[in-house]
């Protein structure tokens, strides 16, 4: 019964959130029917924007999303009027992302680059595992790509990428201690992309793709051993109550991008789309900025909690974990986008990350 409840209650909190009479898919259904005072009486009320976040855990939500909506509530003087909600909260896992915003069915969302790469592979080329060093990096690879190759996307995105963000990076986390990269034979481990799940593979592990909101209760219940994930949910979801152990094994970052769906943009009237453009540099900043916070918040719960946290990669795992990526990563992501967008990589990426497909 408990199950079933549950699943009742997502289809409720979707169908009110997406469908409410006040959000915009609804305004434009609902048009027709407003008869010859429907416009006058339209253009007094603000514009209702539906909103979706992975979570409310860490700084990618505290640093960033209240400033955002005082802000957005402020410059357009209450004229645009976001609701902001959780993708756990409407029952969806965050992959659904890019086909809700292409149907319009949501106004704004926080899309994770990994969580949405089955959809666009090419994606996840500044966060593949093994291939850059730290977040410092990644943004470097992560803004040259995403100007080249997923801005001009809008086909795929659903619509116009506004701001980017970047969780934190993403450790193994586990209730057993890893000291060699052989450890993770025969362990399920955790993914949430496609690159994330052939770096598992072929180190011998059987990956096992879930949504975040699933995590706590897989490594409570032993569905699975360890967990692909990052510093934030050490908190957000006492991960120290299920494993004690936390490393590094240069699996790279979790960063996403903040987007507005085309129709919901081309609906606004100039001065606004102007005050979202000016918001949009400070939004982007505080999300990068809000990575290195959860890193740092993470370590410092996860230490008081007695967790074991190696940060770093130990040098003996190096060529093991630097083969894995060249050898196994790299070729089946290259399989997956097609020759053009390896060689977009090896242009946009190689002279950054310092190799080539």
């Amino acid at each position: 019964m408990g199950n079933k409840r549950e699943t009742n209650l997502n289809l409720v909190n979707r169908r009110s959130f997406l469908f409410r009479t006040g959000g915009a898919a609804a305004a434009t259904l609902l048009a027709p029917l407003a008869g010859p005072a429907g416009p006058a009486f339209a253009q007094d009320k603000p514009t209702a924007w539906k909103a979706v976040t992975n979570h409310r855990n860490g700084a990618a939500y505290s640093h960033r999303w209240p400033w955002f909506l005082e802000q957005v509530k402020t410059r357009t003087n209450g004229r645009l009027v976001i609701e902001l909600t959780t993708v756990p909260e409407l029952g969806l896992t965050g992959q659904e992302l890019l086909r809700s915003m292409k149907s319009n069915l949501l106004d704004f969302a926080d899309v994770v680059a990994g969580y949405v790469s089955g959809e666009f592979p090419a994606i996840e080329a500044p966060q593949l595992p093994g291939v850059f060093r730290d977040a410092a990096h990644l943004k470097q690879a992560f803004d040259a790509w995403t100007a080249k190759i997923v801005t001009p996307r809008e086909d795929i995105m659903g619509g116009k990428v506004l701001a980017s963000f970047n969780y934190n990076p993403v450790y193994l986390f586990s209730k057993f201690e890893f000291t060699r990269p052989e450890d993770l034979k025969g362990k399920k481990v955790r993914v949430y992309s496609a690159a994330l799940s052939d770096f598992v593979a072929a180190l011998g592990g059987e990956p096992v793709n879930m949504p975040v909101s699933e995590l706590y209760t897989a490594m409570e219940r032993g569905t699975v051993d360890a967990a692909v994930t990052g510093p934030d949910q050490i908190e957000g979801q006492r991960l120290y109550e299920v494993c004690k152990f936390a490393t590094d094994l240069s699996l790279g970052n979790s960063p996403g991008y903040s987007v507005v769906s085309r129709k919901s943009w081309d609906r606004l009237p100039a001065d606004m789309k102007k005050a979202l453009e000016d918001i949009a540099p400070e939004f982007t900043r505080r999300g990068w900025e809000a990575g290195a916070m959860n890193t740092k918040a993470g370590a410092d719960v996860g230490a008081a909690k007695g967790m074991k946290i190696i940060t770093a990669p130990k040098p003996e795992w190096q060529a093991t974990l630097a083969r894995v990526s060249k050898e196994a990563v790299l070729p089946k992501w290259s399989k997956r986008v097609g020759p053009k967008v390896t060689e977009d990589f090896n242009t946009i990426l190689g002279p950054i990350a310092g190799l080539t497909i």
